[in-house]
């Protein structure tokens, strides 16, 4: 019997979720984490220690799932922009979202508007900090905006647009933020000079890897738990990558910090330039520094079974892209794929954005892990290879049934001599067929 989730990876309604579209009873007794407790109440507990605390969003969304939510009309065109006017700055009024990177974002932004990112799980983030009630406004050019409004309809939340450059060509203030280098905030600290450093990440991140001696205010509770701080005083945020860092200048901006910058790249950005870290263990009450740790992003590798599954149930929902040669590609191929040449690939970026996982396949999985990988360091999307390339998904996944072959060229069939003399007196026999082996695809070796 299979099972259907109703919910998937990332979603904040469980813990552990899978990203497969479908399980059975068999397959999580193997491999769920949580099917080792025993007791009940065991279980219970285990599932309860690794859930997040649930988004104010979540008890507004289980009325309105039980009311019926309005119908959406995916194919609306963009409702018409407001216009800039100085009332959005005002911040007991409006809740604006700026849905750009962080770089634009300190560039220059609407006063006292958030940035929670387009690139990141926007629409969680707006359910876990916009008031259900608040009247928001998204800001980012007219492409985001478009993408936003669609993935906001999924947590249920309606908002009015504006883009920013009318906001600038109306000539309307402007708020920018500078955001500290890695290397600059470190000497800082090592002279005593330095700001007061939050880091906005959960209690859990923060007590695992921190980059000193710094205050940990959960961005989720950051307004609220902002009130222990002097809204004079410089501010410098912090979390992995600056995607919540930022966000958080937004709120501090709100709640009235003037000096406040987030950690250019945030903790990521101060591994890779070799600077000391901090984990939970401690020596007389003192964060001991440990060996400079570089994170590095590998891609995933993805077996034949996983992939078919994907093709099978869920079209649509990734890149599917050939890195051999054409030759190679025209003698056979997956269904959706398309053939990319190997420096194409690496190159283009293109490929480094999208909704879904980027696949990359080759013959045996060898130059397409490689390439993921190159890849996997530029992008904050999905890289997987298919492992064992397409010689593995011809043995494990009767690749017949689901290829495209091109048609085979006629193979004459070889003849042998009889042995001379023939066995048996009378006429010579008749040449005796060579038996041939059932044709077989290769994959491009």
């Amino acid at each position: 019997m299979k099972i259907f989730p109703a919910h998937g990876a990332g979603s904040l309604c469980g813990a552990h979720l899978s990203d497969n579209p479908y399980s059975t009873i068999g397959e999580e007794k193997k491999g769920d984490p949580y099917a080792v407790h025993q007791g009940r109440y065991e279980f219970i507990a285990a599932i309860l220690n690794d859930l997040q605390e649930p988004p104010q969003y979540f008890k507004h969304n289980a009325a309105l799932n039980r009311q019926g939510p309005p119908l959406v009309d995916w194919n609306a065109p963009l409702p018409p922009p407001l216009q800039p006017e100085d009332a959005l700055t005002d911040a007991s009024r409006y809740y604006v979202v700026d849905i750009r990177g962080a770089e634009a974002y300190a560039a220059g932004h609407i006063p006292h508007s958030v940035n929670i990112a387009l690139r990141g799980r926007m629409e969680t983030w707006v359910g876990i900090m916009v008031p259900w009630n608040a009247k928001l406004v998204l800001c980012g050019t007219r492409e985001e905006l478009e993408e936003a409004l669609r993935r906001l309809h999924r947590v249920g939340y309606r908002a009015d647009v504006l883009t920013f450059d009318a906001w600038e060509k109306a000539g309307r203030p402007v708020s920018k933020h500078q955001p500290i280098p890695p290397r600059q905030l470190y000497e800082r600290m090592q002279r005593g000079d330095a700001p007061m450093i939050v880091d906005v990440r959960l209690p859990n991140e923060w007590m695992g890897l921190r980059i000193g001696t710094v205050l940990n205010l959960p961005l989720n509770h950051l307004a609220d738990l902002s009130a222990k701080l002097d809204p004079a005083r410089p501010v410098v945020t912090v979390c992995n990558s600056a995607y919540r860092s930022s966000m958080a200048l937004g709120i501090l901006e709100r709640r009235g910090f003037q000096q406040i910058s987030s950690l250019e790249g945030g903790s990521e950005a101060w591994i890779q330039a070799g600077l000391p870290v901090f984990s939970a263990e401690t020596k007389a009450g003192v964060a001991a520094p440990t060996t400079a740790r570089r994170q590095i992003t590998l891609p995933e590798r993805l077996s034949a079974d996983e992939l078919k599954r994907l093709m099978m149930d869920l079209p649509g929902t990734f890149d599917l892209i050939d890195i051999r040669p054409p030759e190679q590609y025209a003698d056979y191929h997956l269904p959706g794929s398309q053939n990319v040449d190997i420096v194409d690939a690496m190159g283009n970026p293109a490929y480094l954005t999208g909704a879904g996982p980027l696949i990359l396949v080759d013959r045996d999985g060898s130059l397409a892990m490689a390439v993921a990988g190159i890849l996997s360091q530029k992008t904050q999307r999905t890289i997987k290879a298919l492992y064992g390339g397409l010689e593995a998904y011809w043995a494990e996944s009767e690749l017949q049934a689901v290829s495209q072959p091109a048609p085979l060229p006629v193979v004459p069939q070889r003849t042998v001599p009889a042995p001379w003399p023939p066995a048996s007196a009378g006429a010579p026999a008749a040449p005796v067929q060579a038996p041939q082996p059932p044709p077989k695809k290769s994959a491009g070796c």
